[in-house]
């Protein structure tokens, strides 16, 4: 009693990339923080999403996954933090730019 199941021939071609992120590990280690507070929430941002990606990895892993899910919950909640915060800034930055 088998299936036989018929191929469809769905082919789909991406031409640009759905999400395009910088390359964290040159541009993080790299940059110091700096003095423009927009900028040093940007790159606070980009280096807990860069410190997210890593503990992510140990939770496939399965290594300490109880400590390592309490740090990226912790994480998540600080990266929406920065994230409303540059929002706002970038948000103030047009408006300036408007007037």
């Amino acid at each position: 009693m088998t299936k036989q199941r018929k191929n469809v021939g769905v082919t789909a071609k991406i031409t640009e990339p759905l999400l395009t992120v910088p390359e964290p590990r040159v541009s993080q280690r790299i940059a110091p923080i700096s003095s423009v507070p927009a900028q040093s929430k940007y790159i606070k941002l980009l280096r807990v999403i860069e410190q997210l990606g890593r503990d992510l990895k140990l939770c496939y892993t399965g290594d300490n996954i109880n400590k390592t899910l309490s740090k990226v919950e912790r994480d998540i909640a600080k990266a929406c933090c920065l994230v409303q915060q540059c929002r706002a800034e970038a948000m103030k930055s047009a408006r300036k730019a408007c007037q």
